[in-house]
């Protein structure tokens, strides 16, 4: 999900909220499919934004290609892990929009970005978790995502005693180390 309210505090919406415990508790035959939500590209504080911070969600941030933070990434308590994204010296290549509407007429961009490129990525991580062990309830594949993250940045990481930092979550999404996780 790379989408929610415009305004700081804006309470998160009572039929979100129901279909948000509804997929997470009832999909994927009850073992709940995974929500991601992007960060937010404000470079303020995670602690206003209801729909990061509902506990149900995983919170991804944004790092760059020298694995330090995205200086637009949001931070705070509820990002759970960073995925990388533009920010450094390197956007995210990715499919375009067909034709004139889109950012190239190749039909392929360079310059995707921010906490809208990391959050698929970071989803695509999940699905091959998903892919190798498919009996994970989602709060096992967050879990799993969360113990196998590299600790990215740790001079100015500021990792606490949990091994979770305000900037990063638990650190940078890793799949191949997700995967072996899953597998055992």
């Amino acid at each position: 999900n790379s989408w929610g309210p415009d305004n700081d505090d804006t309470p998160l919406p009572d039929a979100t909220r129901a279909a948000i415990d509804y997929a997470t508790t009832t999909g994927r035959d009850g073992k709940g499919m995974v929500i991601f939500f992007a960060a937010g590209n404000s470079a303020d504080d995670t602690i206003h934004d209801n729909y990061v911070n509902y506990s149900r969600c995983i919170a991804v941030a944004a790092s760059t290609n020298f694995d330090t933070r995205a200086g637009y990434s949001r931070f705070g308590e509820a990002i759970s892990i960073a995925a990388p994204s533009n920010g450094g010296s390197l956007g995210i290549t990715t499919t375009d929009v067909t034709g004139s509407p889109g950012y190239s007429p190749t039909n392929v961009t360079s310059a995707f970005g921010g906490t809208s490129s990391a959050c698929p990525l970071a989803a695509g991580v999940a699905a091959l978790v998903i892919s190798v062990n498919p009996n994970l309830t989602w709060q096992e594949v967050k879990a799993v995502l969360e113990a196998s993250a590299d600790k990215i940045d740790p001079q100015d990481g500021e990792y606490d005693a949990n091994g979770h930092s305000i900037f990063y979550g638990h650190g940078r999404v890793n799949a191949l180390r997700a995967v072996e996780l899953a597998r055992e």
